[in-house]
């Protein structure tokens, strides 16, 4: 038996972290029976899940201890999350959708969390059947990214939320959406508050395109993407060359941008973001996915 020494004060400063593994796994085991023994008995997979989500779970040791019971030989490759607030039924427990779902996907274990489904995916389904579930059910789903284990469940179902929470305040009726359409958003969207980064000359760019409805800010942002590709730049902008290089042209004399200078290449992408973001161009930082208005305050829906 090891003995702690004078320094460490504790006996798991001599074992080896192969040896204090197995020690904290037979711990947890025993701490999940000695729960059991208790009343605290969690007794389906979904309520392990449940607990995962609500991170209840000190540590992946303690999950496995659980897991191993019920969710030994589960390996889900992704997670989806499907909002019922335009699904009228109110027992979803059994009825038509939950039916549904467990013939399309099997195997994919739906349950109901924080008033939303939850349920995995593998390689064996076929993703694009949700596209008639959601126009049969009136449903909006978001896929999440792939699963690298179990554990990191809470993260992905956290990344899938934040898509699904944007896209029921900006984009209307039923729809499928996968959060790897959605990253570039996100990670934008995090430093839409920074007005500070915003570069002096763009500001005056950004306030020249409202005075005359004119596209230059929208203009720089292709250019930058483009890697000052100017043939590129039209392509993206439906634009013939002349104007675009017009565009670029005044940029530079009237606006003072740097264009060329290569240090100040990502100030200039980045402040061109932040502006098309005050300016609601959100679809341009979304992937193959198409946002559609919502309907004007008190307008009826059909």
């Amino acid at each position: 038996m090891p003995k702690a020494t004078p320094s460490s004060g504790c006996i798991t400063a001599t074992l080896s972290p192969k040896t204090f593994a197995q020690l904290q796994a037979i711990l947890a085991k025993q701490l999940y029976f000695e729960a059991n023994r208790g009343g605290v008995m969690f007794s389906t997979a979904e309520e392990v899940l449940t607990r995962l989500l609500d991170d209840k779970f000190s540590s992946e040791v303690f999950f496995k201890a659980q897991a191993a019971t019920y969710l030994a030989d589960y390996r889900p490759q992704r997670l989806a999350l499907i909002d019922l607030g335009q699904y009228r039924s109110l027992n979803f427990g059994d009825d038509a959708l939950k039916n549904q779902l467990n013939y399309v996907f099997y195997a994919s274990h739906p349950f109901l969390y924080r008033g939303s489904v939850l349920l995995f995916l593998n390689d064996g389904h076929d993703l694009t059947q949700f596209d008639d579930l959601a126009r049969q059910f009136h449903l909006r789903v978001v896929v999440s990214d792939v699963l690298d284990r179990l554990y990191h469940l809470p993260r992905y179902y956290r990344a899938a939320d934040e898509v699904m929470q944007y896209l029921r305040t900006h984009t209307a009726g039923s729809w499928v959406a996968r959060v790897e359409q959605f990253h570039d958003l996100m990670l934008l969207r995090r430093l839409q508050g920074r007005t500070d980064l915003i570069h002096p000359q763009i500001r005056a760019l950004f306030d020249y395109d409202h005075q005359y409805h004119t596209q230059y800010c929208r203009t720089l942002y292709a250019y930058c993407i483009s890697r000052h590709s100017v043939k590129q730049t039209c392509a993206q902008l439906f634009t013939h060359r002349n104007t675009v290089l017009y565009r670029l042209r005044k940029m530079k004399e009237e606006f003072d941008l740097p264009l060329d200078d290569p240090s100040q290449a990502l100030a200039l992408l980045l402040s061109a973001v932040l502006v098309l973001l005050w300016d609601h161009q959100d679809r341009l930082f979304v992937r193959d996915f198409q946002l559609a208005p919502l309907p004007a305050a008190g307008a009826r829906q059909s």
